[in-house]
């Protein structure tokens, strides 16, 4: 690995373009990821909203040991 001291200016020009569009990346990601988070809060509200209100009852079970894991009021 060469040290700082011994690459060009142009190498550290070029690194420091690319460290700038990796943590350009890195936000847009981080704001993509907090987007779909809050999608997925407002989907499960919704979800709960509809299951907690509707007349019918509801079980939902788990495939694997057949276990009740979750019922509408």
């Amino acid at each position: 690995m060469v040290s700082d001291k011994e690459k060009t200016k142009e190498q550290l020009v070029e690194e420091l373009q690319s460290l700038r569009q990796q943590v350009a990346e890195l936000r847009e990601s981080e704001a993509e990821r907090k987007q779909v988070e809050e999608a997925l809060r407002e989907s499960e509200s919704r979800l709960k909203t509809i299951v907690d209100n509707v007349q019918t009852g509801i079980l939902i079970i788990d495939p694997e040991t057949h276990v009740i894991v979750d019922a509408n009021p």
